[in-house]
């Protein structure tokens, strides 16, 4: 989302780590989230938060898309939003609390997302 890539350009370079992954590992199951809440983040400006944050729920639409075609491949495509978090799981934190400098996520965030992901894998019953 940061480079700027058309969605069609973005979905080519997928479709190429796919063809890679798949390469080296034929069998493996393959899990792919949304990205970071890039409208959360506190060290951006509206614009920037606006320009990127769509651009990154559009990659995920085509994500979604793409990985249909593709077996053994997992789109957790639930949009990560800090209020979400907070609420679903029960949390006790600020929107500062999860990033370490106002863009990169923080421990509590990646424990976070990483609970919430297993928490898709066991809902799926996607085997790993």
């Amino acid at each position: 989302a940061f480079s700027l890539h058309s969605p069609w350009r973005w979905r080519r370079e997928i479709s190429n780590l796919l063809a890679a992954l798949r390469q080296k590992f034929p069998n493996q199951t393959i899990l792919f989230t949304n990205i970071p809440p890039i409208k959360s983040f506190p060290a951006f400006t509206p614009l920037i938060k606006f320009v990127i944050g769509n651009l990154g729920e559009i990659f995920g639409e085509e994500l979604d898309y793409l990985l249909k075609y593709h077996p053994n491949t997992f789109f957790y495509a639930r949009k990560i939003t800090l209020e979400d978090w907070v609420d679903r799981l029960g949390m006790d934190a600020t929107p500062e609390d999860f990033f370490s400098d106002g863009v990169h996520p923080s421990q509590l965030t990646y424990q976070t997302w990483a609970k919430d992901c297993v928490r898709f894998i066991q809902a799926e019953k996607i085997d790993l």
